[in-house]
Formats: C-alpha cells, sequence, structure tokens
C-alpha cells in the first residue's frame, strides 16, 4: 500500500462533516457531546434521595408502627425502573427483663395507593434482634438492611421504616443515641 504525503498548502478548506447519517457508532469512542438517554443500557441511576432523623421512637407494641424515618422518591422514569433503598439506623432495647424479639420492616406507599410492607418473611420484616434474659440493662446495635423494590409505577414512592416487639413486655427505641438514616436510588431499566 502507497502512502500519500498531504501538505497543507494549496488543498483549502475541507467540507464540514455531518455524522447525522451514522447507525453504528460505538459509544466508548465518543469523548465528548451528548448521546440521546434512550440509547443507554439499564442500570443507571436515575436519582437518588436520602432522609436522615435523630429522633428516638420508643415502641412495646407488637404490631408493626412507624419509626418516622421516612424518604419520597419522586416521579419514576418508567413502570420498569427499580428503587434500590437502603436503611441504617441505631436500635436499642431498654430496662426490661423478658425474652423478645424486636422486628424492622420497610413499607412503600406507591402513589398515595396505601402502605404495603416489603418485609420478606410477613410479620419479621427485614432486620431483627434476639434478648435473652437481660435484666434491666440497656442494650444498643445498628439494624442496617437494603431492598431492591419494583414498584412497577411511575408515580411517587414513599419509604417509611416501621418496627415491633415480639411482646409488649419488651421496650424498644429506634433512634437510640445517634442518626438514622434512609436512601432510595432510581435504578433505570
Amino acid at each position: 500500500m502507497a502512502l500519500t504525503t498531504v501538505r497543507s498548502t494549496g488543498i483549502g478548506s475541507l467540507p464540514a462533516i455531518s455524522g447525522a447519517n451514522l447507525t453504528s457508532l460505538n459509544a466508548s469512542n465518543i469523548s465528548s457531546g451528548t448521546l440521546n438517554s434512550a440509547r443507554y443500557s439499564g442500570g443507571k441511576i436515575g436519582q437518588v434521595v436520602s432522609a436522615s432523623s435523630t429522633s428516638a421512637t420508643t415502641t412495646s407494641s407488637t404490631s408493626f408502627v412507624t419509626t418516622g424515618l421516612t424518604v419520597t422518591i419522586p416521579s419514576l422514569a418508567s413502570t420498569s425502573s427499580k428503587v434500590l433503598v437502603f436503611v441504617d439506623s441505631p436500635i436499642g432495647y431498654e430496662d426490661n427483663s423478658p425474652d423478645s424479639y424486636v422486628f424492622c420492616t420497610l413499607y412503600a406507599n406507591i402513589g398515595s395507593a396505601g402502605n404495603t410492607d416489603l418485609g420478606k418473611t410477613g410479620d419479621k420484616g427485614f432486620s431483627g434482634m434476639y434478648e435473652n434474659t437481660i435484666a434491666y440493662n440497656d442494650l444498643g446495635w445498628n439494624a442496617s438492611w437494603n431492598f431492591l423494590h419494583s414498584p412497577s409505577s411511575t408515580a411517587d414512592v414513599v419509604y417509611t421504616v416501621y418496627f415491633r416487639a415480639s411482646t409488649s413486655s419488651a421496650s424498644y427505641v429506634w433512634g437510640l443515641e445517634g442518626k438514622g438514616t434512609i436512601t432510595a436510588m432510581e435504578v433505570l431499566a
């Protein structure tokens, strides 16, 4: 193959080249500009919202009650979007002696249609702790989990953390001496 040398003198200006008719362009070769979002593959993060609270909530209820820790992720991009939710908070057991469990779960309210418990095992929730014969001592630990939710909607979704005791003789404190956080990330399809 012969090589040709072109010098800048005497050629003049070259015509403008348009990329409008390109049909198979590898995006990894693009170093600047904007791509249409319809050309992206799934798994991108559409939005991230987070909330935190330093308020403590105490319960001896054997039914799930709100911790007050809540976050709203607005207007999902499509019905095939998923929402990855992270929950983290200190929780404690105070001044009781019965053997008991505490259970924590996550509720979702999609488009104001009412709360749905997303807990993996019905009344057991996502996270829990068992205390055995602790006589009038306070205990503290961290409740932490994540969950990938498929709301199948473009409406706002409100996520709220709930908790409950296994016996009304036990007293549990959500947000004991610390900050609880909840983060929701929309994962695009």
